[in-house]
């Protein structure tokens, strides 16, 4: 096997664990996360949230690395998850922010629950465009 369909085929294989199994096990896990041990499943969350941020950095620094700039920019898949090298970054960040926040407030927590819906659209949003970035990333050159 060629080296170069090697190394895309890596990239694609940890790419889609991060956004197709991880973020979407950490949805499953998030409706459950205000029932019954909900302690369990907010560690499940963080721990899914921290791979998939450790995976999408791999996963873009190894397409960087190994992979021709002019091959980068041609295509659409680019366009779709260069944003999310640095977003994912930002929603880890807010949510452990927003779960210390929240943990540590007695009183007045409303401030905590709009960050919370916004760490919890924002994330729903960059799992949609994760999953537009899988699409998109099955040329075949």
């Amino acid at each position: 096997m060629d080296r170069t369909i090697f190394a895309k085929k890596i990239h694609a294989y940890l790419a889609q664990a991060a956004w197709c199994f991880l973020a979407s096990f950490m949805v499953i896990v998030n409706r459950h996360i205000y029932g019954y041990m909900w302690r369990w499943f907010f560690w499940i969350h963080a721990i899914c949230g921290t791979l998939v941020l450790m995976l999408n950095t791999a996963t873009s620094i190894y397409a960087i690395r190994g992979f021709n700039w002019v091959l980068l920019y041609k295509y659409a898949h680019f366009w779709f998850v260069a944003p999310l090298l640095f977003c994912v970054l930002a929603v880890v960040i807010h949510g452990v922010i927003v779960k210390n926040k929240q943990y540590k407030a007695k009183w007045g927590t409303m401030n905590h629950l709009r960050h919370r819906a916004f760490h919890r659209y924002s994330g729903y949003f960059f799992i949609h465009l994760g999953h537009w970035g899988i699409i998109s990333g099955g040329n075949k050159t």
